[in-house]
């Protein structure tokens, strides 16, 4: 299953399909709030994801509020994510021209992959379907390549009912340093208040030092707690 498929069971929804395109780990996102969802839904995801082939499941970044649902069903700490938010005061409210930026366009997505690939560790790097979800996750998106002259870095922001979100943001390693990266945030966050957005947010590995003291840097705040994405062995060795 290289694309991701909606289930919905009675009064719960999940997206679930493979991780980052690997062909024994599965993945499953609650897109229904967690008072909506029930250990009987939940098994019939897991079934049909061992179904397929998985030997075990990641989940979606969770809340606080969404872990004790999981937990409760066997899943287990796979990794933690510092969660992050900026109140966008005193950005500007017009995008700043900034050389280099320029709208990425579909026909660039497989160079936005090989940026990706370069700038992550195989386990978080993205697939094809991994970049179409996030590209999607809002009504509203903006695509913004960094040219130098070829593409050297991206960031995919989205917007939905007043909130902004940072959705991905890779630069190649080479280039790192450089500012790249915060040209490619301050587009971000002044695209979001052009779009009358009241917040944004951003989440990261707990060992991205880097990524973490650039989004401080420009005016994030840690939330607390963070995020957590979970997993579910369904074999036992």
């Amino acid at each position: 299953m290289s694309k991701f498929a909606l289930l919905t069971l009675g009064t719960e929804q999940y997206r679930i399909g493979s991780w980052r395109g690997q062909r024994t780990t599965g993945y499953v996102a609650p897109l229904s709030p967690p008072d909506r969802l029930t250990r009987a839904g939940l098994d019939q995801v897991l079934r049909r994801l061992m179904r397929r082939g998985y030997r075990d499941v990641i989940t979606a970044a969770l809340t606080e509020h969404e872990q004790s649902f999981f937990h409760g069903a066997g899943f287990t700490v796979h990794e933690r994510l510092h969660l992050l938010q900026h109140d966008l005061h005193g950005i500007a409210s017009e995008t700043t021209s900034r050389a280099g930026l320029r709208p990425a366009r579909r026909w660039q997505h497989r160079a936005l992959l090989d940026v990706d690939a370069h700038a992550f560790d195989p386990f978080w790097k993205l697939n094809r379907a991994n970049l179409l979800e996030a590209i999607h996750a809002t009504p509203s998106t903006r695509v913004t390549g960094s040219f130098d002259p070829k593409l050297i870095g991206y960031a995919i922001t989205g917007f939905a009912g007043e909130r902004g979100y940072l959705q991905r943001l890779a630069v190649e390693p080479e280039h790192q340093g450089r500012g790249h990266a915060t040209d490619l945030v301050k587009d971000a966050l002044e695209w979001l208040v052009q779009r009358g957005a009241s917040a944004a947010s951003v989440n990261t590995q707990e060992n991205n030092e880097r990524a973490l003291a650039l989004y401080l840097h420009l005016g994030f705040t840690s939330v607390n707690p963070g995020l957590v994405v979970l997993r579910y062995q369904m074999v036992r060795q």
